[in-house]
C-alpha cells in the first residue's frame, strides 16, 4: 500500500513541475513577445531612445526568467537569446533599422523555438 501512495506522489509532484514549467515558459515568452513588439515600434519610427530602453529591459527581464529557464531549458537556447540580446542592442545604438528589426525576428524565433520544445506532445516525448 505504501508503494501505491508513493507512487501516486511522486506522479503529482512530476505532474506539477510539467505544469509549473509550461505556464512559466508560456508567461516569460508572452512578455519577452510584448517587449520585442514595442521594441519593433520604435524602432520602425526610429525613436533609438525608447528603444534602448525597452532593449534594456527586455535585457533585465530576460536575465531574471532564465534562471528559472535554465533548470528546465538546454542553455545553448539560452545563450543563443542572450547574444541576439546583446547584437540587438548594439544595433539600437547605432541605429541601424534593418539590422535591429532582423534581430528582434531572431529573437523571436529563438523564443517560440523554446516554447514549442517545452509543450508537451507526442513529438517531444518520444
Amino acid at each position: 500500500m505504501k508503494k501505491y501512495i508513493l507512487g501516486a506522489l511522486l506522479l503529482a509532484i512530476v505532474t506539477a513541475a510539467v505544469i509549473f514549467t509550461q505556464l512559466y515558459t508560456a508567461a516569460s515568452v508572452d512578455k519577452m513577445h510584448s517587449l520585442a513588439d514595442r521594441v519593433e515600434e520604435a524602432v520602425k519610427i526610429e525613436d533609438y531612445e525608447c528603444a534602448l530602453e525597452l532593449v534594456d529591459e527586455m535585457v533585465k527581464y530576460f536575465k531574471t526568467s532564465s534562471k528559472i529557464m535554465s533548470a528546465y531549458t538546454p542553455h545553448v537556447r539560452l545563450d543563443e537569446i542572450v547574444l541576439s540580446l546583446q547584437r540587438l542592442k548594439a544595433y539600437v545604438e547605432n541605429q541601424s533599422q534593418n539590422d535591429s528589426l532582423a534581430e528582434i525576428y531572431n529573437i523571436l524565433t529563438r523564443l517560440n523555438i523554446i516554447l514549442h520544445e517545452e509543450k508537451i506532445s507526442f513529438e517531444n516525448i518520444l
